[in-house]
């Protein structure tokens, strides 16, 4: 009995034009897929007012920054994501990219390193590794990582299980 009341007393409190961060993001989301980058970064930025925890509202933020071309901002709403879910695949490859195009690329190639870690379904990690690698001079890691991007992407599925 002592909980019901405990909830009625806080839903109570609550405003009535109030939002949760989540069904924001939910709007700002489908904004950013229709490209309309300032719109969405506007609600990403009220999500993350209304929970600064808030693990979607800074990867959406972070991301919508980085396909406006927003390097520093996408590298720092993206590290923060990453800090809250460290087991976001996602999460760490946009952040490779953002490092990347900020030409940073041992953060780049960490990042990157990670998310096929947590995630061997991001193949594509791999290949930007290989790049990065191609572009500092590394040329025998990167022929590594072209020829593990390509075995991968090209490996099929057996249909067997053991």
């Amino acid at each position: 009995m002592l909980s019901k009341s405990l909830l009625v007393v806080v839903l109570c409190m609550i405003p009535l034009n109030s939002q949760f961060a989540s069904s924001v993001c939910i709007e700002a989301t489908a904004l950013a897929k229709a490209k309309e980058y300032s719109k969405a970064k506007e609600l990403f930025l009220k999500a993350i007012k209304i929970n600064p925890y808030h693990y979607a509202a800074h990867y959406g933020y972070g991301k919508t920054c980085l396909y406006s071309g927003d390097m520093n901002n996408a590298i720092k709403h993206l590290d923060i994501a990453v800090t809250l879910d460290k087991t976001s695949a996602r999460g760490w490859f946009y952040l490779g990219f953002a490092y990347f195009f900020a030409k940073n690329y041992v953060k780049a190639n960490h990042c990157f390193k990670e998310a096929y870690r947590l995630d061997a379904s991001f193949v594509e990690s791999l290949y930007n590794i290989a790049v990065i690698y191609e572009i500092t001079g590394d040329s025998y890691k990167s022929r590594v990582y072209f020829n593990k991007y390509f075995y991968e992407k090209e490996k099929k599925d057996t249909g067997l299980l053991f």
